[in-house]
């Protein structure tokens, strides 16, 4: 196990964010809008009705009442389509520890998640164990949004190995697309920053 006490709480939270800003659409961070007292209010008495209900108050960025209904509708139904709501609406709504643990539960369906892989990397990150987190990470498809999350999370996990070098070369991938090219920056700029090389860091935070 790799441990690198100074990095836990930077290093998990990095990644979280990162989560939650690009991986939950309508997510209420991203859209600015408070809960819903539609959404709150809303009564289901059945798991299908959680589920239209979760359905419903995640649509309208309402992520603590859609966490709330996905996880009625899970305690009663383990449909797979229930459980990647849920975990989504869990991650949105800043429920990180059971986020993920439905992780793990998502990851074990066939069609899965992108994200899921990515949460079960967050737990490892969150006892220390970068090593662990870094072989979760290998098991994360290189598709949609995950062509972002993944150099940048893979970077993070380098720093907490005490690989801050390779950190900047995980970063790489970013550089194929100008459109990614503030987003590589900007965590080039972070990583600098949290291993004390302040000269690199200005030139990235300038570039």
């Amino acid at each position: 196990m790799s441990e690198g006490p100074v990095y836990h709480t930077p290093l998990a939270a990095a990644v979280l964010a990162l989560c939650v800003a690009l991986g939950v659409p309508g997510a209420r961070a991203a859209n600015g809008l408070e809960d819903s007292p539609v959404a709150t209010e809303a009564r289901a008495d059945s798991p299908f009705g959680a589920y239209l209900a979760g359905l419903y108050a995640r649509a309208i960025g309402d992520s603590s009442s859609a966490a709330e209904f996905y996880a009625a509708a899970i305690s009663a139904d383990t449909d797979p389509e229930l459980s990647r709501g849920a975990f989504r609406a869990l991650l949105a709504a800043g429920r990180i520890d059971d986020a993920i643990a439905q992780a793990k539960i998502v990851e074990d369906d066939a069609q899965g998640d992108g994200l899921a892989p990515i949460a079960i990397a967050i737990g490892a990150i969150r006892r220390g164990d970068f090593d662990e987190a870094d072989r979760q990470l290998d098991t994360v498809p290189l598709s949609g949004m995950n062509v972002l999350l993944l150099p940048v999370a893979k970077a993070w996990v380098r720093v907490g190995q005490g690989r801050a070098d390779q950190a900047i070369e995980a970063l790489d991938p970013l550089r194929r697309s100008e459109q990614s090219r503030a987003f590589r920056l900007f965590h080039e700029a972070l990583i600098y920053d949290l291993t004390e090389q302040r000269e690199k860091a200005e030139e990235a935070y300038r570039a």
